[in-house]
């Protein structure tokens, strides 16, 4: 017979500042749920690009919306007219994931 893992038990194992499956007990969902919720624990999601450029998935993520960017020529640079302040950016990053709990695709965002 297999017991759940106690409820609060924190994985020193695991490289993540606050895993989910240290502070949830997931005895009681469906398996394909409990992969789910799993997988999502043991990714790491950069808070920033600098973070991100580090791990190579991320950086082809990065690198992918960059090209996708240019392809579609999203924008041109010009000069900013007086008295007009600029629109800033930052990078959202998301892990798509199958329907079974596997990581489909690592995706960044440059949003405005």
């Amino acid at each position: 017979m297999m017991f759940p893992k106690k409820q609060y038990e924190p994985d020193h194992r695991v490289n993540i500042q606050y895993p989910i499956n240290n502070y949830v007990s997931n005895h009681r969902l469906s398996e394909s749920y409990a992969l789910t919720i799993n997988q999502l624990s043991n990714i790491s999601i950069p808070s920033n690009v600098q973070e991100a450029l580090t791990d190579p998935a991320w950086a082809k993520a990065v690198n992918e919306e960059m090209q996708a960017l240019q392809k579609n020529s999203t924008w041109e640079l010009v000069s900013l007219p007086k008295g007009k302040k600029t629109i800033g950016c930052r990078w959202v990053f998301t892990v798509k994931l199958k329907t079974d709990g596997s990581i489909d695709r690592y995706k960044a965002r440059l949003v405005a």
